[in-house]
């Protein structure tokens, strides 16, 4: 049902930012489609941090500010990332009250509600822990350290013929970390910052602190502006039947491993 509400409130959103209805409605279907979608399905979060990303720009673009907060804190509590939502929902508002300097600074503590979910949940680790820290310190159990986003990226690229090792479909996860840093870029040369930024700092971060690319495609799952990009190339018949095709084939194949238990998750 959460992912249901996701797509319901992402095909309003790309509406709302002054996308054609049939734009809104392959971006919808395109991560519905998603070769890792099946995630949603699954006791993960995916559903809910899409869910209150998407509705944290939603309500921001309707300037209901205090409930774009509201969902910015509670995605940032959902997951460490959601507290990046800050900085594009502040391209919004100052692109908003940039000529009303008098009106800006009403609301402007709204923002600060989308750190206040992370923090809260902090606060929660350190009562049962002893660590506010521990979901970062956590990181290192997986084999995440910082390091340049491009190492990944590299390493990928050494072996381009290893498609898979273990749980990590690198080939995937690769074109998924391409395609976002390309979208981004594209968004960039748009002129859509809030979009672009999102985009952004949503691969650079996670590929900056993995050495590998495995759960990378689970993290552009959720990066909806890069499905909004390809839904606009996704206009040409021809490229809207290829995306469909190779999704739908890569979630039936991926979904089909995890009915046999292949792996929880080959992402």
């Amino acid at each position: 049902m959460l992912f249901l509400a996701a797509l319901i409130i992402l095909y309003r959103t790309v509406i709302a930012f002054n996308y054609e209805p049939a734009v809104a409605a392959r971006t919808a279907f395109y991560i519905a489609a998603f070769p890792v979608s099946y995630f949603s399905s699954l006791a993960q979060t995916e559903s809910l941090f899409l869910l209150l990303t998407v509705g944290c720009f939603y309500a921001a673009k309707r300037q209901r500010w205090w409930l774009a907060g509201v969902c910015g804190a509670l995605a940032s509590a959902t997951r460490f990332a959601g507290v990046f939502l800050i900085v594009p929902i502040g391209v919004m508002y100052w692109q908003n009250y940039r000529s009303m300097p008098g009106k800006s600074k009403a609301k402007f503590v709204s923002l600060l509600l989308v750190p206040a979910g992370l923090l809260a949940f902090m606060l929660y680790l350190k009562s049962i822990t002893g660590n506010a820290f521990a979901f970062a310190d956590i990181q290192v159990a997986w084999g995440h350290n910082g390091g340049a986003f491009w190492r990944p990226l590299f390493t990928y690229l050494s072996n381009p013929t290893e498609i898979s090792v273990q749980c990590d479909f690198r080939l995937l996860n690769f074109s998924a970390a391409s395609a976002a840093l390309v979208c981004s870029s594209i968004l960039l040369r748009k002129r859509e910052w809030a979009f672009a930024i999102y985009t952004l700092i949503s691969i650079l971060v996670p590929l900056s602190y993995q050495a590998n690319l495995q759960s990378i495609a689970r993290y552009v799952m959720v990066i909806f502006p890069v499905f909004i990009v390809l839904a606009l190339f996704g206009r040409s018949p021809r490229v809207d039947q290829v995306i469909r095709v190779v999704f739908i084939a890569l979630l039936s194949l991926m979904s089909a491993m995890l009915a046999v238990r292949v792996t929880l998750a080959l992402s």
